[in-house]
């Protein structure tokens, strides 16, 4: 099993406001776009090695690039809807874990970032 370990910017989440399962379910829906957008570029850098590695390698940084956020784009567009309850049940985990340990840190000081591991 392959695992993707992507970067969730939580600057913009305040997290001492995090008090019902409500409004942490609410704070991962409004991450939920960012982080499949995110995993589809992890997707799409996987599937261009795979691909760079069996052909000629005369293809472009450019070309990459854009290979990489094209799928990215299009993972969070038609991402399975299982795979993106699993993914927002995942945000709702490390949101927890973040309010939990937000003492050190708020959305003042700048944030968090957290990783977020999908398989």
């Amino acid at each position: 099993m392959v695992k993707y370990e992507i970067p969730l910017d939580m600057s913009a989440v305040d997290l001492e406001a995090l008090d019902t399962d409500e409004d942490i379910r609410l704070a991962a829906s409004r991450l939920l776009p960012v982080a499949l957008e995110e995993l589809g570029r992890a997707f799409g850098e996987a599937a261009w090695k795979r691909q760079a590695s069996a052909s000629t390698g005369r293809e472009t940084t450019d070309e990459r690039k854009e290979f990489i956020r094209k799928a990215g784009r299009t993972y969070r567009r038609f991402a399975p809807v299982s795979e993106r309850m699993a993914l927002e049940d995942l945000l709702v985990c490390r949101l927890r874990e973040a309010r939990d340990q937000s003492g050190a840190r708020t959305k003042d000081e700048g944030g968090s970032t957290i990783p977020v591991r999908c398989a």
